[in-house]
């Protein structure tokens, strides 16, 4: 695998970059990742250096994908006498086997295996038991074959000396001084406890686990489960006595050996996972409990009072063994484990129980967050503070805010009032050298060392870090003397590489380079469980990243001698390298240390070309640091650049002065250096050169602080696009400044501004010829902008006064038009034709454009896009094809005839997906007065369409197959193709369809694939899916969006989209989303099992209460108040504890939750989308993600009801509750603030989406409007006005009022617009007001 991946670096670099990620690399991660958990230690180093190859991937693309595939994790429920774990005990028993290096372990295991089959009585033939027939049912034909010769075999155990184990607690006894030796002893007496017939099998396993702990590990949860469940106290209570002297020795840290650090390391995950185990085993129990509770309770046949007596109490046995075991000590000893998601739990967890808590653990919790780098929740943590920073606090916060050079000044402060700390002083010493002022550390470690040389053992660690970064290499010889051949700290052995490379000592080098690459891998293994846990692990990911560049950079280049080739080699390394930092996350504290490593690498090169290239790294930490609003390391790596005299220094140097707010003097800075500089700076290797982006730079600053007049930022743009005519970027902000000059001129100046169209679409033009990075943005603007125009010419002329078009009468706006219309038929000529395609749907929806000569161009474009994608182009137009407003209709035929002519070969697709679409409108429609359908005889002519011989390829219209893709390389790439290749086409039905209970009665249908799988879909009648169709095109945008900002990229925001395909105005097809629950069917099993759920017969009381009184807050607060007061407390953080045993699944899904609902808040509120009751949120039960469905209430439609909402979102007591402690603080608030500004940012696009409804003359805009728009309709089809599209103005009243949200004004507080902060907290403030939830309708649930 490794040498299949070094082969083809390229290849793998160019998939992982590409805009969607292969799911093929993503299963490729994940088995590379898996493999890291290997038992053999080869086979982890060899995984381990595949991931070298891979590179370290940000974690923001693979969540994407990781959300595709469930979550395994093992729920430790079954009982010993079940089949489930009888299976799996075997299956780990025939590993041992398989992994067995001498006959003695082999034997062990052959004994074991043999006593398990006889306890269980597992055997192929019929005569034994039901189960035992089951469970050799269930393992694959060669695991029997192995089995077999067990079935009959007649091994004896050997008497062994037994063990004295009665001294509790084992660990760190005698008997425990090793994870080995005290795992074994401890199941040793555990198995002495057991009073049943199961222990004569345990007894049998303990051979085998002496030999591989892993079998002893598995076991442990079940033997300790067997020991509480029979009900002695002292046997429970040294379980808990064990447990807790691990949790309390892990809190240490007074190892002297790497192996007793790692012995406590295990131990502590042993007992995590143990008591994690027991805990589900508990939860398990109790819901046992209350379905056989309900059960007895409806005289339910079989279930008798002893059955639940007994589970009553069991219940109470492992609860008070929960009890007895302190969550807060657990917590603090997985956080020292460096188990972060398992200590989050279980901090949340003791703070549900003990609220006041939360304060006294403040301190971890900020290092907690600090470590698993999610300063989201150390800003939820500011926000639940209610005592004072400490200076310790305060450091904390500032690193993580990248402000080291106020964390020294804090750093100065305590080693003031603390000199003999050690701690602060290690603390100053990291802060120099993230600042890259090492040559300061060193100096301060020598100073300190003078007073103390009995720290030298400490901080020469650091030494070796700092001494290998500022190359001097005979000082970092003699601290490495101090350090162990094979350290397993990670700076020791970069510098003990580096030290061997630089003395060309090949040997040295090979073995060190083992050695560390080993210890990281045993480190990935130990915090890596899953494949979830990839974020966990990342820290360890991108120190094999660097190991694989430090390999190559050796092997190719340092340990060689130099030669004619050196300069070609350093070239190639060089270009290497820039694709695999792309691959990384984004942040300053993931691609810092990698620039690092690769400077002094470059500096052991004796090449004059690496000079420029040690400039150009400089230059990309100072970027990557600004970025990231660390300006003080951004300063420090600047001052370093500007020694290499790189081209782009003056760049750098002007952002970093317009990032601190000097924006006249970054301008100022900019200028002069494009005069001097950067003048000749022209060319830069097919990419944006350096000069290229400063005279952007120019441009746009000119824009921003209106330092200057229009004819000079015009001239700037102007002579960019003179200079530099081959670039996307040059194209589009002329074009965008000429489009805001237009709008301006139009308020001031009308017609005036007329001049400016044409060249506002030949540069929107242009930039799509030259890429598409920008073409969300400007392709949806060229096209508005045209078929805008071209309506206004026709209203100009159709005799309606108005200043605007008497100005446009006397500015030849036809004569105007025409030269956009030219334009628009080069670019149709010249563009690509998917370029187009991204704006499919706001392209259709102007086919009754009222101008003749903008419809003929719009006719040929389509037809020509229906060419192109025919399969994807039909299924969106067949609604249109379908439309009772006959000009759309008719038009649509039109634009099929044009098509036809272009590709005859059109005319059978075209037919039969037509029919088809006829055939679904039949499912949709038909009356069901039963739960289920059959296909085959209710649907005969469906099924015998799809299955005639000659029935055309039509495609399955899921997601991917509707999804356009841009090319992954810049430019236009006219040969790219958009969708998949070998989509899956549809060649039948499955016979069951399934009538769902909702009102409108929907189909659940599966349709067959050609790849033999099944895609389900729901066929909805009595439903304008028009609406949900154009938000699902908004919500894929803003994904979009979204994934191409850094920030939220690396938050992984995202909305949960899938695909709707209207039919007509009242039917279409709905994408089913598979393993979803509904937010109420999943409070509803939680409220009734705690006996605490209110029935429909009490509901509807209160609520006639209310009706009685609509109006009175008093009645409000006394009836739906007492509702809140009885759902309290909320439970919905159970159902994630239970759908998620596995604590990085559990946190994983809490913070997808959080995000996701903090997304989908936030773009409902901007399209005021309404009626979000507990039947319209989904909860996926293999993520966390929430799923919205049912968009019909859209802009502010919620406000017209007879009972009108007055939230803009739900944020219910229970939507909070599973968001943590801290509540809608951090993870909540931030996605919202950053989801939010991506919105602002992209407003342009994603109002084009919005405004294709506005050309559609049946979208039901308000409540009550349809009917009186079927009149007008009706009315209208004998006039000639029905020959024109119709602009429906209660549409672009609502679309405004979108654009008014997105700008921040609030429609309730007249004023100046909120900022993105003050908008979210507003926002969040009206979600969660009591008063607005006491007035919301009953059917809404405010109480859940």
């Amino acid at each position: 695998l490794r040498s299949l991946l070094s082969s083809n670096r390229t290849v793998v670099l160019d998939l992982i970059t590409c805009e969607s990620l292969s799911p093929l690399l993503s299963d490729l991660v994940v088995t590379v990742l898996t493999g890291c958990q290997d038992c053999d230690r080869g086979a982890r180093l060899a995984f381990a250096e595949c991931f070298g190859e891979i590179g370290a991937v940000d974690p923001g693309k693979l969540s994407k994908l990781s959300r595709q595939t469930p979550c395994k994790a093992t729920l430790v429920k079954d009982s010993v006498r079940s089949a489930e774990f009888a299976v799996q005990l075997i299956t780990e028993l025939i590993h041992a086997f398989l992994a067995a290096k001498d006959t003695r372990a082999q034997d062990c295991c052959s004994f074991a295996l043999q006593e398990t089959l006889i306890a269980y009585e597992c055997s192929p033939h019929k005569s034994q038991s039901a189960q035992g027939l089951k469970i050799w049912s269930s393992f694959p034909d060669h695991y029997r074959e192995l089995l077999e010769p067990h079935l009959d075999s007649n091994y004896k155990r050997t008497k062994e000396e037994t063990r004295n184990v009665a001294h509790v607690p084992i660990y760190c006894s005698r008997l425990g001084k090793s994870y080995a030796t005290w795992l074994c002893c401890w199941l040793d007496l555990l198995i002495s406890q057991i009073e049943n017939d199961t222990r004569k099998m345990f007894e049998s396993c303990s051979v085998v686990c002496k030999h591989f702990v892993h079998v002893a590990a598995f076991l442990l949860p079940y033997l300790v489960t067997e020991v509480i469940l029979q009900g002695q106290d002292e046997h429970r209570n040294k379980i808990s006595d064990e447990m807790i002297a691990v949790i309390m020795h892990a809190q240490k840290h007074d190892d002297t050996s790497p192996s007793k650090a790692e012995f406590r390391h295990r131990a502590a995950q042993s007992v995590l996972s143990l008591h994690s185990s027991i805990t589900q085993i508990s939860i398990h129990k109790q819901t046992q409990y209350w379905v056989a509770e309900d059960q007895v309770a409806r005289q339910v046949p079989g279930i008798a009072n002893a059955d639940l007596s007994t589970l009553k109490r069991q219940c109470d046995l492992l609860m008070a063994f929960l009890a007895g075991v302190p969550k807060d000590a657990l917590a603090v000893a997985a956080f020292h484990c460096k188990a972060y998601s398992h200590s989050v739990l279980l901090f949340e967890d003791h703070f549900r129980e003990n609220p006041a808590h939360i304060q006294d653990h403040l301190e971890i919790l900020q290092k907690l967050y600090a470590d698993m780098e999610e300063p989201d929740g150390l800003d939820g943590l500011s926000a639940v503070r209610s005592v004072a920073l400490t200076i310790s606090d305060q450091i904390l916060e500032l690193e993580m805010k990248g402000k080291l050079r106020d964390a020294l000044a804090c750093y100065s402060v305590a080693i003031q009032e603390e000199p003999l700390s050690l701690k602060n002083h290690k603390g100053l010493v990291r802060a120099f050298l993230g600042l890259g002022e090492n040559f300061v550390a060193l100096r301060h470690l020598d100073g300190v060392l003078v007073d103390k040389p009995q720290w030298n053992k400490e901080l020469n660690k650091l030494q070796v870090e700092a001494c290998w970064q500022l190359g001097e290499w005979d000082t970092l010889e003699t601290c490495l003397m101090l350090e162990p051949k094979e350290s397993p700290e990670w700076s020791v052995g970069v510098g003990q590489l580096l030290a061997a490379a630089k003395n060309r000592n090949t040997i040295d080098f090979e073995k060190h380079l083992r050695v560390v690459r080993e210890h990281t891998a045993n480190r990935l293994s130990a915090v890596s469980s899953d494949p979830l846990s990839y974020t966990r692990g990342y820290e360890y990911v991108i120190q094999l990243h660097v190991l694989q560049e430090l390999e190559d950079a050796c092997q190719s280049l340092i340990l060689k001698p130099a030669s004619s080739d050196t300069e070609t080699a350093v070239k190639h390394l060089v270009q290497l390298w820039s694709k695999r930092l792309d691959i990384t996350q984004g942040s300053f504290r993931v691609r810092e240390p990698i620039l690092r490593l690769r400077r002094t690498l470059l500096s052991l090169i004796p090449n004059l070309a690496v000079k420029y290239q040690l400039g150009e790294y400089w230059l990309t930490s100072t970027k990557i640091a600004r970025k990231a609003g660390y300006l003080q390391s951004a300063f420090n790596c600047l001052l370093n650049a500007s020694s290499y005299q790189a081209p782009e220094h003056w760049l750098e140097k002007a952002k970093c002065q317009w990032k601190q707010g000097e924006t006249k003097q970054a301008l100022v800075t900019l200028q002069d250096s494009l005069g001097k500089e950067l003048s000749s700076m022209r060319e830069s290797d097919g990419k944006p050169s350096v000069h290229a982006r400063a005279m952007l730079l120019v441009g746009q600053w000119m824009e921003e602080t209106a330092l200057c007049d229009t004819n000079t930022i015009l001239k700037q743009y102007k002579d960019l696009v003179k200079e530099h005519g081959d670039w996307e970027s040059s194209h589009f902000f002329l074009a965008k400044y000429y489009d805001r000059l237009r709008t301006a001129l139009e308020g001031t100046e009308p017609g005036k501004d007329l001049e400016c169209l044409p060249l506002v679409i030949r540069h929107y033009g242009d930039s799509l010829r030259h890429g598409s990075h920008y073409i969300y943005q400007s392709m949806p603007r060229l096209l508005s902008v045209w078929m805008d125009f071209g309506a206004e010419v026709v209203k100009s002329s159709s005799g309606v006064s108005s200043s605007k078009r008497l100005a446009m009468k006397a500015s030849n706006p036809q004569a105007q038009l025409q030269k956009m219309n030219t334009i628009m038929e080069e670019l149709i000529n010249h563009l690509a034709p998917y370029q187009f395609f991204t704006c499919f749907p706001q392209i259709v929806s102007r086919i009754c454009h009222q101008n003749e000569s903008v419809f003929a161009i719009i006719k040929t474009l389509v037809s020509k896009l229906i060419v192109s994608y025919r399969q994807q182009a039909l299924w969106m137009m067949v609604a249109v094809s379908k439309s009772s407003y006959d000009t759309r209709r008719y038009r649509c035929q039109d634009i099929f005839r044009a098509a036809l002519v272009l590709d005859t070969s059109l005319s059978k697709p075209m037919s039969d997906l037509t029919v088809l679409a006829s055939r679904l409108l039949e499912v949709c429609t038909r009356e069901a007065k039963t739960t289920r359908l059959d296909m085959n005889s209710d649907f005969r002519q469906l099924v015998k369409l799809v299955t005639e011989h000659d029935f055309s390829s039509i495609i399955i219209p899921d997601q991917v197959a509707m999804t356009v893709t841009l090319p992954a390389s810049p430019g236009a790439r006219p040969e790219h193709f958009p969708f998949p290749y070998a989509l899956p086409c549809i060649v039948g039905f499955d016979p069951t369809v399934e009538v769902l209970t909702s009102m409108a009665k929907p189909k659940k249908i599966v349709i067959r694939g050609s790849d033999g799988k099944g895609y389900t879909m729901i066929c909805k009648p009595k439903d304008d899916l028009r609406k949900d169709c154009r938000l699902m095109e908004f919500n894929s945008l803003v994904n979009r969006c979204l994934y191409r900002d850094v920030e939220s990229r690396r938050r992984g925001l995202h909305i949960r989209t899938y695909t709707v395909v209207p039919l007509n105005e009242q039917c279409g097809l709905l994408q089913w989303v598979n393993d979803t629950v509904a937010l109420r069917t999943a409070l509803m099993k939680l409220y009734s099992e705690k006996k605490k759920h209110i029935g429909g017969k009490e509901l509807r009381a209160a609520w006639r209460l209310i009706e009685k009184n609509p109006v009175s807050k008093d009645v409000r607060h006394q009836v739906m108040g007492g509702l809140i007061e009885k759902h309290k407390p909320p439970l919905l953080h159970e159902w994630f504890l239970r759908t998620f045993p596995d604590p990085a699944s559990w946190y994983e899904s809490r913070v997808a939750y959080a995000r996701t609902v903090a997304v989908m808040s936030i773009v409902g509120y901007i399209l005021g989308l309404g009626d979000r009751h507990t039947e319209n949120i989904l909860l996926d039960s293999t993520c966390g993600d929430v799923v919205h469905v049912d968009f019909d209430c859209l802009f502010n439609k919620g406000e017209t009801f007879n009972h009108p909402e007055r939230v803009p979102f739900r944020l219910t007591q229970n939507m909070v509750d599973a968001m943590g402690f801290t509540g809608c603080e951090g993870l909540f608030r931030k996605a919202c603030e950053v989801t939010l500004r991506v919105l602002r940012d992209q407003r342009d696009p994603l109002l084009s989406v919005l405004k294709t409804l506005i050309h559609d003359p049946l979208v039901e805009w308000e409540k009550g409007k349809s009917d009186l728009w079927s009149a007008q309709r009706i009315h209208k089809r004998s006039s000639k006005s029905e020959q024109t599209e119709v602009v429906n103005e209660t549409g672009v009243k609502k679309v405004n009022d979108v654009e008014k949200r997105l700008q921040g004004l609030m429609e309730h507080n007249k004023g100046l617009p909120l900022s993105i902060e003050g908008q979210v907290h507003y926002l969040i403030q009206e979600a969660t007001d009591y008063n607005n939830l006491c007035f919301m309708y009953m059917g809404w649930a405010p109480f859940l």
